[in-house]
């Protein structure tokens, strides 16, 4: 169905329909220049319809609408209890008003009996198509495994060792572990504790910074990257965008989830929940970030806001240091948050974060490193700004009155950039 269309079925603009496309609540498919707007489409646009006749407003239906998604695959019960409150406290709202508005909480209190309990026999492990691109990070010879427990084609617990040079890994519950990957100076306990910290501001520049990496892994890595994809992503974030969109990668591409923190490995497991049997998810902590991989084996470093993470703990991006992994025409994109050189909150993370390099916070020297690493900008858009993202542990470095800053980008690596065009903005 094509915008017009779409547009009459609702009694609204076409401008109305694509100011929803830009907030994320409607992710229509392109045919050609144009949006094509599909069931799914139809599904969202009824469900914008009931939660605003329940008198939200559309930055709460899209906080709404992105923590579903992200909770949607998850067993975690506390989670979908903490997501059931958003529904909860509007009804609370409402019993203080008129008689008028009695429906709407008989509808809020449905919507919140309609969260499903789901089960599922979920197995998270070492994936044995995914021993092919497994390497000792530090002579890149083949690795070896003894004590091997093996279930579902998974690898649960196993040594794993480099013959050549002595270099010594564990698989424990499933995730490979460096030898120092006990430390946990991070605390992530589950999946919606640090979520209620976010602005309302924030989620949704994070859901309209989503969609357009999103749009253009379905125009460049999806459509010109053949056969089985390798994608890496690191941090608290990993797997926020893939949870939006379940079905934007294929069954068969393999995931490597890596981060210096356990306990940030432990809360993406939880968080990717039966998405853990969809993809080949491959799960690595190290403290020094020193990945068995082999090199030149990754498709797409999928940044997840992962650069904006390990800006806190290591004084250099993650795609640095990963940049010996990546293939010669790998793809690199996502989603970055930044300061104004002249924010207060910089002097804070130097404080609070004394291995961190503040100067990294700043989107020129963001971009002059993708450029250093040989990345051709394919698309590059500053999203918007958050002028109180939020509070509590996530936010103890946040200067009050600082904006932080949303920015989404794609590119290539060795990209010819007479050949593809760059969408700047």
């Amino acid at each position: 169905m094509r915008t017009g269309q779409f547009a009459a079925r609702y009694n609204l603009s076409t401008n109305g329909i694509r100011y929803y496309v830009e907030q994320g609540l409607l992710s229509p498919k392109m045919k050609g220049n144009q949006y094509d707007f599909d069931q799914k489409c139809i599904e969202a646009m009824e469900e914008i319809q009931k939660l605003k006749q329940m008198h939200y407003s559309l930055p709460e239906i899209s906080q709404i609408f992105h923590i579903r998604s992200l909770i949607q695959y998850t067993l975690n019960a506390d989670a979908i209890t903490k997501y059931n409150k958003l529904f909860y406290t509007k009804q609370k709202e409402l019993n203080t008003q008129i008689k008028e508005l009695e429906k709407c909480v008989q509808d809020l209190g449905k919507e919140i009996i309609k969260i499903p309990d789901k089960a599922a026999d979920i197995s998270v492990g070492v994936p044995i198509e995914c021993l092919p691109l497994l390497a000792c990070p530090r002579c890149k010879r083949t690795l070896s495994f003894d004590n091997t427990i093996i279930q579902n084609n998974k690898i649960l617990s196993a040594n794993i060792g480099c013959p050549a040079c002595g270099y010594q890994l564990r698989v424990i519950d499933g995730v490979i572990r460096g030898a120092q990957s006990s430390f946990a100076k991070v605390e992530w306990s589950n999946i919606l504790n640090l979520m209620t910290e976010y602005s309302t501001d924030y989620l949704n520049l994070e859901a309209k910074s989503y969609y357009q990496v999103k749009e253009n892994i379905e125009k460049h890595l999806n459509e010109k990257t053949q056969g089985k994809q390798t994608i890496i992503t690191s941090g608290g974030f990993s797997g926020d965008l893939i949870c939006s969109y379940p079905t934007l990668f294929e069954s068969d591409t393999t995931i490597i989830i890596a981060d210096q923190h356990l306990s940030v490995i432990d809360y993406v497991k939880d968080k990717m929940g039966v998405l853990n049997n969809q993809y080949n998810i491959l799960y690595i902590c190290d403290e020094n970030f020193e990945l068995p991989l082999r090199e030149n084996s990754i498709d797409f470093f999928l940044d997840d806001y992962s650069s904006s993470e390990f800006i806190f703990y290591e004084p250099i991006y993650p795609f640095e240091k990963i940049r010996s992994l990546l293939k010669q025409t790998a793809y690199i994109g996502g989603a970055y948050t930044y300061y104004q050189k002249s924010a207060k909150t910089l002097a804070n993370i130097q404080k609070n974060y004394p291995k961190s390099d503040s100067r990294l916070f700043c989107l020129e020297i963001f971009k002059n490193r993708l450029r250093g690493i040989g990345l051709e900008f394919l698309y590059d858009k500053k999203m918007g700004k958050a002028q109180e993202p939020g509070s509590g542990y996530s936010f103890d470095y946040h200067a009050k009155g600082d904006a932080l800053y949303f920015y989404a980008y794609f590119g290539k690596v060795g990209v010819d950039s007479n050949k593809e065009s760059i969408i700047t903005a």
